[in-house]
């Protein structure tokens, strides 16, 4: 095997992927998500938690990463060109051989669950994501009532919906904002997790398309609540995002809705925008027994994942969420983890909650 070392680059002939710290590849990583990204968890690939595996050139595609002990924790899928995910997942494949680590792909979608590629892994269903189709987002009807509540409500108590420009929050917004993250913390006995997800001191460095929405009192002009999305991209708006994933809700929980009104403001404003569709993120185990019967998933699987998420309830409410999304009536999308190893489900849902909650020191 013929290693080459350039600075942090280490670059594996046999193999043809090239390692990049965060800092290094951060820039080529950015440049082909908003070319070739096309799921809602991309964003949160440049995360400064993540590590990179690209190709030789650094230019077809990319995995993000963390490792964990003996795992590597693959954050999604391979981010690329069309046909790449293949290349992508035999170099990953052969690169943790080497290097003495144990995949693990979370959060992957079914066209990649089910990739020649992935026949080695063993695969168990997660979660689904909760897709909105904009251009079929609409507040009429019973299952709607929720929503035009929220709307209704927050007109009644004289509050707004604003945008804060990221990158552009001024000192007192700011202060604010902190102050709300952090009582909503305190009130869930909660902590920030990371990985696959944003932590507020982050939300306005990741990407220059994040959008940050604030529930905001005309009379006494002091937030109440905000909401912040990442970008989604296609590659067919010239770098631009075709939509927005939510990321995270805050809100001081004077006025009840809030958080509902923040969301269904900023989805109808993508919608007027020109965007063809929004994430409310991941459901842990949401619809578990439909899609654990459609891959004959066994029982024993299922006490394990319902043991591994009831440990992360503590920190967030994962049932909670699911029925608050359902408010929005998404398509729900299959989300799936591959493994490898017939016994290696436990180790890997450990190295997950690890990556989630252990803080690491960019490089």
């Amino acid at each position: 095997m013929l290693h080459r070392h350039f600075d942090d680059w280490t670059l594996i002939s046999a193999v043809k992927c090239l390692h990049l710290d965060y800092n290094q590849g951060f820039p080529l990583a950015a440049s082909i998500l908003a070319q070739h990204g096309s799921e809602p968890i991309g964003a949160y690939s440049l995360l400064p938690d993540k590590r990179f595996l690209f190709d030789s050139t650094a230019s077809l595609w990319f995995l993000a990463f963390r490792d964990i002990g003996k795992s590597r924790v693959i954050l999604g899928g391979p981010i690329g060109a069309n046909d790449t995910a293949g290349p992508a997942m035999k170099a990953a494949h052969s690169d943790a051989r080497q290097r003495g680590k144990r995949l693990i792909y979370y959060q992957v979608p079914r066209s990649i669950a089910l990739m020649p590629e992935a026949e080695s892994y063993s695969r168990v269903y997660i979660g689904s994501d909760a897709s909105i189709d904009l251009a079929r987002f609409t507040l009429r009807g019973n299952a709607y009532q929720d929503l035009r509540s929220a709307r209704n409500r927050m007109n009644k108590n004289q509050i707004v919906f604003c945008e804060i420009t990221s990158g552009n929050v001024s000192p007192d917004d700011k202060r604010q904002l902190a102050e709300i993250s952090a009582q909503w913390l305190r009130a869930r006995k909660a902590r920030e997790l990371q990985f696959s997800m944003g932590k507020f001191d982050e939300v306005v460095h990741i990407l220059k398309y994040n959008r940050i929405f604030t529930a905001r009192s005309v009379s006494t002009r002091r937030l109440i609540g905000f909401v912040t999305f990442v970008p989604i991209f296609d590659g067919k708006r010239h770098g631009r995002p075709s939509g927005y994933g939510l990321d995270l809700m805050r809100s001081s929980s004077e006025i009840p809705g809030t958080v509902e009104f923040l969301i269904t403001e900023a989805l109808l404003l993508f919608r007027d925008e020109g965007c063809v569709r929004a994430s409310l993120g991941m459901s842990a185990l949401a619809n578990l027994e439909e899609e654990s019967g459609q891959l004959k998933q066994n029982g024993g699987l299922d006490r394990v994942l319902r043991l591994a998420f009831s440990r992360c309830n503590m920190l967030y409410s994962f049932k909670g969420l699911s029925e608050f999304k359902r408010k929005f009536q998404p398509e729900w999308l299959p989300r799936y983890m591959l493994y490898q190893g017939k016994r290696g489900l436990v180790p890997s849902t450990y190295a997950l909650f690890r990556a989630h909650t252990q803080a690491t020191v960019p490089k």
